[in-house]
């Protein structure tokens, strides 16, 4: 069979019907158990009962595979009986394209014929990167067949791998005779499809959302299920990211808004802190995709990445305006002892000096109490809400405009120590 021709069928079903359930329970009845029947059309047995039960619909190649044997086995007035008056032929001229369900992404398993091919296509490039960019894949996820860290291959590109080994002057002779095989499609094993997810676009951004959150979006950590609705959903992975920071973002703002209105600038803070997490989550995997996009496919993401950091920054703005306006009122609040106790709160400052149990007031982190001086002009500040303790840069001498309030024992130089000996 034709390359080109096994191309087409790959990517085209047959819709199970009355007939075809017809067909497939004239196929089952020539086998003891779905082990049998699966294997001598060279399906897994979990996609066969997929068949079965019409949860999928039918690759052409299998459904080729299976009507040859009905063919074969029983006489055309005993399958017409059972196809309700319709030929095998005419099923099969039913197909259709897929419509990029995932029960219609047909994998292969990488046994060792699959293996010998990708060595093939990858020495046909100057690098496996190249490679897997003629193909359409990730690199780092080509890497992951050579290494077995995945077990499948889908048959799609395997087929478009065949096709780019004959314009590199391979002939289907030599490569089949390499593989020991007499047929193209007597090389694919096909393996169990993975479930199906039926959500709509709201609910799959919902579940993604669930990701930024815990704030990893490595591929092997993303159920794969939810990637492959995202092509069929959006046409790509990409695109979905981009519908889950909108909503993540505008959920941001409405929360940023309400604590800025109630002066409440330690929550306001703590929800910016999270902005600018999503905004770096989803700043580094587009990074990635498009890195392995070929060139013609990438896009300025950086464009996206810096619209959404100044809508930020100007919440982030108003914040400090807030803060200023809390730390005016704190420095002059009789509560704490007026602007001459020694309760008073200072702004941070690095090119200023501080004692331990100073009250400071930080821009982003708030207000906080420091703990103690720390070598190499650092000194340890202890902040509200969670953030803990922080360490900032200091002037490195002791401020002593200000009286200290606790005594900081400070180890003497090396430089001292050494006049110390030679006085």
């Amino acid at each position: 069979m034709a390359v080109s021709k096994i191309c087409d069928e790959a990517r085209q079903v047959v819709e199970i019907d009355r007939q075809v359930r017809g067909m497939i329970d004239l196929y089952l009845a020539l086998f003891p158990n779905y082990e049998r029947a699966a294997s001598f059309i060279r399906v897994s047995k979990d996609t066969l009962a997929k068949y079965v039960a019409g949860n999928s619909n039918m690759a052409l190649y299998v459904f080729r595979r299976m009507a040859e044997v009905v063919r074969l086995r029983y006489p055309e007035e005993e399958i017409r009986r059972r196809l309700e008056g319709a030929s095998l032929k005419e099923l099969a001229a039913r197909a259709r394209p897929s419509d990029l369900r995932q029960t219609d992404h047909v994998m292969c398993k990488i046994d060792a014929s699959i293996r010998m091919l990708l060595d093939l296509h990858g020495e046909s490039f100057r690098s496996r990167s190249r490679a897997a960019r003629a193909l359409g894949t990730n690199p780092r996820t080509f890497k992951a067949y050579f290494n077995g860290q995945i077990e499948s291959f889908p048959c799609a590109k395997l087929l478009l791998l065949l096709e780019q080994l004959r314009e590199r002057g391979y002939r289907d002779d030599d490569l089949l005779r390499k593989l020991n095989a007499d047929r193209w499609d007597g090389v694919f094993q096909t393996r169990a499809r993975a479930r199906t997810l039926d959500l709509d676009s709201d609910a799959l951004v919902e579940k993604i959302a669930v990701y930024f959150d815990a704030g990893d979006l490595r591929p092997q950590t993303i159920d794969r299920s939810l990637i492959n609705l995202s092509k069929r959903l959006h046409g790509g992975f990409g695109a979905t990211l981009k519908l889950v920071v909108t909503r993540l973002v505008k959920r941001q703002k409405q929360r940023v808004k309400l604590h800025l209105r109630d002066a409440n600038a330690d929550a306001a803070r703590e929800e910016i802190l999270r902005w600018e997490h999503y905004i770096t989550i989803y700043s580094h995997k587009l990074k990635s995709i498009n890195r392995a996009l070929p060139r013609e496919k990438k896009w300025p993401w950086r464009e996206d990445i810096q619209r959404l950091v100044a809508e930020k920054e100007s919440y982030k703005e108003e914040l400090r305006r807030l803060d200023a306006r809390i730390l005016d009122l704190s420095e002059d609040d009789p509560a704490i002892g007026g602007s001459e106790s020694p309760l008073r709160v200072k702004r941070y400052d690095p090119a200023m000096s501080y004692v331990e149990g100073d009250r400071i007031y930080h821009p982003m982190f708030g207000s906080g109490l420091v703990l103690g001086l720390e070598p190499e002009g650092r000194m340890r500040v202890a902040f509200k809400r969670g953030t803990g303790e922080v360490m900032l840069a200091v002037e490195k001498s002791q401020d002593r405009s200000v009286p200290a309030r606790v005594s900081v024992r400070v180890a003497p130089s090396r430089a001292s120590r050494r006049r110390s000996a030679a006085g």
